[in-house]
């Protein structure tokens, strides 16, 4: 039970590090087309990316400290001694492998354009970002019958546009956060960002809905099993949550964010709705996670 519960708060974290991450980047390239105001949203998302990059490689050590243990059938202290054959001899040492190597190269990158902050390496990291969702993709269930099955390219897909679709509020929460601080003068810059938000988030949506369909008709062997499984009860949990989500997003595209307009003030009344769809994300991180690691009703 312990490690169970360990097991789902390091995966949530390491999803919770690549979305900021994801989110970041798209940041950068669609949501900041006024560069010469955003100087302080620049810096704030540069330390936003800063402890993600840190926190993805810290997690990237740990899962696969986690997953050694849970291989060799020891306690989670004396794992270490069995990474090295894990690594070498092991599929999913192949492929946390590959997931490390795409890391390092995407914290090269980071280091390279930190100060400059040009789209094109914000574009390598996004790509470095699916990289990293196709791997851990390809060793889940998802990758159970080989690395470039429809299945593992469909959940590859789920994991990248949950992770868009989250992680673009959570940078959006530091770009509001800091217009907010610069008076009714970014009033303008603070509206152009919301749309491309929502247009965003949109196209994000429709990403995470199509594929998590396509993966719950694979995974489930009948309709019956959202209710009479473990897995398919905290299935209907994550949808909950995600139709919360959806709730949120309709109404901040066609209430909260024409509201804004000519109207600096309603800003405040965006950003707690930010902050508690943030909160959800999260919240549907960690339902993930605990799906993660259950059989589906085809194991």
């Amino acid at each position: 039970m312990e490690l169970s519960l360990l097991n789902i708060s390091l995966i949530a974290l390491d999803r919770l590090s690549l979305a900021t991450i994801i989110g970041a980047s798209a940041a950068f390239i669609w949501l900041l087309n006024e560069r010469d105001a955003c100087t302080l949203v620049q810096a704030r998302l540069r330390i936003l990316l800063d402890g993600a990059f840190i926190t993805l490689f810290i997690s990237t050590a740990a899962v696969l400290l986690m997953r050694t243990a849970t291989m060799a059938d020891v306690p989670l202290q004396e794992a270490l001694p069995f990474v090295q054959k894990v690594i070498e001899k092991s599929h999913f040492g192949s492929l946390w492998t590959g997931r490390a190597l795409a890391l390092i190269v995407m914290i090269s990158i980071w280091f390279f354009i930190r100060k400059k902050t040009p789209s094109l390496g914000f574009v390598l990291l996004l790509s470095g970002s699916a990289i990293i969702a196709f791997y851990i993709s390809a060793a889940s269930h998802a990758g159970d019958e080989g690395l470039f099955t429809l299945d593992s390219l469909i959940n590859s897909t789920h994991i990248i546009s949950g992770c868009l679709w989250g992680g673009s509020v959570i940078a959006y929460l530091i770009i509001i956060t800091s217009l907010r601080q610069q008076g009714d003068a970014m009033h303008h810059t603070l509206c152009r960002s919301a749309d491309r938000l929502s247009t965003l988030a949109t196209v994000a949506l429709a990403l995470v809905i199509s594929s998590g369909l396509l993966n719950a008709w694979h995974r489930l062997e009948t309709i019956e099993e959202l209710w009479q499984t473990d897995y398919g009860i905290t299935l209907i949990i994550k949808l909950v949550f995600v139709a919360m989500m959806m709730a949120i997003g309709a109404s901040n595209r066609f209430i909260i964010i024409p509201a804004m307009t000519g109207k600096p003030a309603a800003s405040s009344r965006f950003q707690r709705v930010l902050s508690l769809d943030a909160l959800l994300f999260i919240t549907i991180i960690c339902i993930a996670a605990a799906i993660g690691i259950q059989g589906p009703g085809e194991h």
